[in-house]
């Protein structure tokens, strides 16, 4: 077992994350046409304390059991042939929980988050994903003590793994250009990001607060903060995924 992406529950039975994360040689699958059953699996951040490592089905909280097309159907999930380009680089997987009963509940108490209408260029956002370089600090750390280095799957049984996970905000993390379903943006990631979706917040006086989904994290180069926009996510707005715009209202809050 690895830590191969970020991911974002958009709804209690469905992930939102980015496609190449299905690569066949991300899950040193072998030579076939779809993705096994229990291949993949989503564990909540908010809750993993309470999803816990099933030893018989050696399986973590929620199972994904396929792909959710665009108009809601669950279809097998099948890996990429080849890098998909960035505007296609976004599935939304259909997620049940290994064990029922540690099935967590849905947080009716979450804010809400809407699909935006269109592209919001050069909005401060918020990305919220798992950042590999702060994990392989904590590995070098461990190298030099000489203590013995947990694998990925001992780091998410024992819930270590949410140390690794990191919300940047900074005044740099904000939208350059969106362009052919392509977000630019400064915001940090590294490596395990691919996947992690970025918000961005209208506080407008007179209006109600709303939180947007403006993208998910494919790719980027070494995720240091700089002057040029050098990561890319998909761009989210209302047509993208028109099953996701249903889960998650349109553009009303």
């Amino acid at each position: 077992m690895k830590i191969l992406c970020s991911a974002w529950r958009a709804s209690p039975a469905s992930v939102l994350t980015a496609r190449h994360c299905l690569a066949r040689e991300q899950l040193l699958a072998p030579a076939q046409d779809a993705v096994a059953p229990g291949a993949l699996t989503f564990v909540p951040y908010a809750q993993a304390t309470s999803v816990r490592f099933d030893p018989k089905q050696r399986r973590f909280g929620y199972v994904v059991s396929g792909e959710i097309a665009r108009d809601g159907a669950v279809l097998p999930l099948s890996y990429p042939t080849s890098r998909p380009r960035i505007d296609e680089d976004l599935v939304l997987l259909s997620v049940e929980a290994a064990d029922a009963t540690r099935a967590v509940p849905d947080d009716t108490a979450r804010p809400a988050v809407a699909v935006p209408p269109q592209s919001r260029q050069g909005s401060y956002m918020t990305v919220i994903g798992f950042q590999e370089f702060v994990y392989r600090a904590y590995l070098l750390s461990a190298r030099l003590k000489e203590e013995t280095l947990p694998t990925d799957e001992a780091t998410v049984a024992s819930g270590e793994w949410r140390k690794f996970v990191r919300v940047h905000r900074s005044p740099i993390c904000r939208s350059l250009v969106s362009d052919r379903g392509s977000l630019r943006h400064f915001c940090q990631t590294f490596g395990r990001t691919s996947g992690a979706p970025l918000f961005t917040f209208d506080s407008t006086p007179g209006t109600r607060p709303a939180t947007y989904l403006v993208g998910v994290q494919s790719r980027g180069l070494s995720g240091v903060e700089g002057t040029r926009a050098n990561n890319e996510a998909v761009a989210v707005r209302q047509g993208v995924h028109p099953y996701l715009d249903k889960l998650l209202g349109g553009a009303t809050p």
